[in-house]
This record gives structure tokens, C-alpha cells and sequence, in this order.
């Protein structure tokens, strides 16, 4: 089992570090006498091609917005900000949903893109997105 695990960890770790058409990979170790592990990696931009999630099975999962704020050191404004974008929200969609002006959201924006190292705004998107598929919450 470790071999076909390892190849698979590798395939992953290798696609999530691509500059274009990454994908990551997810799958599950089973483990002697402990909860199944999901290894989760996520394609990133910026200096960091990918994060490595781990999860086990009793454990408790993290919203995106809590995943993002762990990762960048987010005030919860800003993740609520990260994980509503990364959800399809438009910047006029999430001010709306969170009662504040546009201008503010958009110097979240700039502070998101400062903290996750990322240049542009589908920099920042691809970003968010991949971490956010981690959570179960989708835009209805």
C-alpha cells in the first residue's frame, strides 16, 4: 500500500507545483489502529506552489474561511472576504452580503493579494478556489 500511496502523493505534489493546468490530488491512507487519513494537496500561486492538508477522519473539518485565515494569518473579515470570492462572489456580491461599502472590499482585496503573495486578482482566485473546494460549502 505505501508504494501506490507514495506514487500518488508524488503525482499530486508534482501536478499542484505546475504553473498551468494544476490540479493537485487528494486520496486516503489507512492506517494501523488509527483514523483514516485524507491527504489533500492544493495548487497554489505565488512563492508556494501547493499546501498539504491533512485530515483525519474523526476530525473536525474547517471551513474554507477558517483554512484561509490559518494559512495567511486573515483577520476573519478578510477570510470571510477570501472564502466569498473563492465561492464565484463578485466584489459588488460580497459587500452586499457582508452589509459593507465596495470600497471596502476592495482594500480587503488588496490586503489579500499582500498576504498570499499574489500579483493579480486570478492569481488570487486560483488560490482561494483550490482552498476552498477543501470545505464542503458551495454557492447556492
Amino acid at each position: 500500500m505505501w508504494p501506490a500511496f507514495a506514487q500518488r502523493f508524488a503525482e499530486a505534489v508534482r501536478s499542484a507545483a505546475m504553473a498551468q493546468g494544476a490540479r493537485g490530488g487528494a486520496m486516503r491512507l489507512r492506517r494501523d489502529d488509527a483514523p483514516l487519513l485524507h491527504v489533500i494537496v492544493v495548487p497554489m500561486a505565488g512563492p508556494t506552489p501547493a499546501a498539504l492538508v491533512l485530515l483525519d477522519e474523526e476530525g473536525r473539518a474547517e471551513s474554507s474561511a477558517e483554512i484561509l485565515a490559518g494559512l495567511y494569518s486573515l483577520t476573519s473579515g478578510e477570510a470571510d472576504v477570501a472564502d466569498l470570492l473563492a465561492k464565484g462572489f463578485t466584489p459588488h456580491e460580497v459587500a452586499v452580503e457582508r452589509g459593507v461599502r465596495l470600497s471596502t472590499v476592495r482594500s480587503q482585496i488588496l490586503v489579500l493579494l499582500q498576504k498570499t503573495e499574489t500579483r493579480r486578482l486570478g492569481d488570487l482566485l486560483r488560490t482561494l478556489g483550490g482552498i476552498s473546494q477543501l470545505s464542503s460549502g458551495t454557492r447556492e
